[in-house]
């Protein structure tokens, strides 16, 4: 009898150093830094991608290679802001202050004076409306404490008609375009003369990379404020921005907005960035590599290691030969066989692995095709048939009572997965096969 299986399962959190990528993303970070060590700023990149494919461990790896590379001529200072954890914030350029503030805090004390002036007048410039009311609620936000009017007028230095001229400005803030971008643009400017002293390097090398992720999680109009906010207020010289995003969230959210009007989100956001990377989908190799090398991980002795290294060969195969290359879905997809494993040991020379492998996908992303398997009904043989010439969609929608129409093209385009074992065939019972799954993906 095999041994038993003992062994953990992997979680969804990003790949934050070099030495955990195994799905080359790595190289892909270091195309992106090659490129940002050239740009002229301002300048805004895109790392774009669907949910799951590795835009923050991109953009973390692409953090961990600017900070080790003191050697350059250029020196980027990254700020990381994850802007879904601001979503109900009413303007999101005062948490991005903070996210600056924070590091800006690292710095030694000299010039706190200025420093203090610099942010003020940000903030101030970026209020909706000054009341004092109001400004004590957004600087406790970003300066941990309450700061009033009259603090503002000390610190800043201003007199009483200049008070008067801002907060006036204040309520139209959307037509002071070059007031906020002068202050914001004095306060990167500050912050490099002070970084530069406190390391001891030339003023003129400090860039500022601010790393947004999580931007398409918001809601849409989060989102597209973020958006306008930097090409509107915050490109200024010393600053490259880096979002991570999908764009076809955005699409969505630019077509809510302007609801009844016909508007290119494609355009809309080539206004905004001045250039994208798509985020590669891994090849069957680096797939299974992922999920061999991972066993090292997820499994402590080496007997069940070797159980599993066979089994685990062909996932990266079939995986991507079904377009199922997402590292989302491979983690998750993996997890689900992983508990397979665990849960048959005892007979796993009886499956047919590929079929398992591909049953686990559909049960888990389109359990109303998976339940066909279970009917034991004859339109197994036409969900082969999707995306070839001879698979009839109204007769499939008709004999299975599964509506599919809306989403054809995306599985005629991963129809490998529905290509699993003939029933017919002694060695493999399909069926069975499907209820094995079935437990494993439904516990009951």
């Amino acid at each position: 009898m095999n041994p038993p299986l003992k062994m953990r399962f992997l979680g969804d959190e990003p790949i934050t150093s070099d030495d955990k990528d195994q799905l080359g993303l790595n190289a892909f970070a270091q195309l992106i830094k090659t490129s940002i060590y050239a740009t002229e700023t301002p300048f805004v990149y895109g790392i774009l991608g669907d949910w799951g494919t590795g835009k923050t461990s991109t953009m973390h790896l692409l953090e961990q290679a600017v900070k080790l590379d003191v050697t350059s001529d250029r020196r980027f200072v990254t700020i990381w802001f994850n802007a879904w954890l601001y979503e109900n914030e009413a303007n999101m350029i005062f948490p991005l202050l903070h996210a600056i503030k924070k590091t800006y805090d690292t710095l030694p004390s000299a010039g706190n004076e200025s420093r203090f002036r610099s942010f003020f007048r940000v903030a101030s410039t970026t209020a909706l409306a000054i009341s004092d009311l109001a400004l004590r609620a957004v600087t406790k936000k970003v300066f941990d404490e309450a700061i009033s009017v009259e603090d503002v007028k000390k610190h800043m230095e201003l007199s009483e008609q200049e008070l008067n001229r801002i907060e006036g400005a204040l309520s139209t803030w959307v037509d002071k375009v070059s007031e906020l971008q002068g202050s914001f643009d004095n306060l990167v400017d500050s912050f490099a003369e002070d970084y530069a002293k406190a390391h001891d390097i030339d003023k003129e090398s400090i860039i500022l990379l601010i790393i947004i992720d999580d931007l398409d999680r918001c809601l849409p109009h989060t989102t597209l404020s973020i958006l306008e906010s930097i090409k509107n207020f915050l490109s200024v010289k010393k600053c490259v921005f880096l979002l991570g995003l999908n764009p076809t969230v955005v699409y969505a959210g630019i077509q809510h907005k302007f609801l009844g009007v016909t508007v290119s989100g494609r355009e809309y956001l080539e206004k905004i960035i001045n250039y994208s990377f798509y985020v590669p989908e891994p090849d069957a190799e680096s797939v299974e590599k992922f999920a061999s090398l991972r066993l090292a991980d997820l499994v402590d002795d080496r007997a069940t290691r070797d159980l599993l290294s066979q089994r685990l060969a062909a996932f990266g195969n079939v995986m991507s030969a079904c377009g199922y290359t997402n590292p989302r879905k491979i983690k998750r997809v993996l997890n689900r066989y992983l508990l397979f494993l665990i849960r048959y040991a005892a007979k796993l020379e009886s499956y047919d692995i590929d079929s398992i492998v591909k049953l686990i996908v559909q049960a888990e992303y389109y359990p109303d095709l998976f339940q066909i398997y279970l009917s034991e009904g004859g339109q197994v043989e036409q969900l082969k048939k999707i995306g070839t010439k001879d698979f009839n969609l109204a007769d499939f929608e008709r004999d299975t009572g599964v509506s599919i129409a809306a989403d054809y093209a995306h599985l005629a385009r991963i129809r490998k997965l529905f290509e699993v074992k003939n029933p017919l065939q002694p060695q493999v019972d399909l069926v069975q096969h499907a209820k094995d799954v079935f437990a494993i993906t439904r516990l009951r």
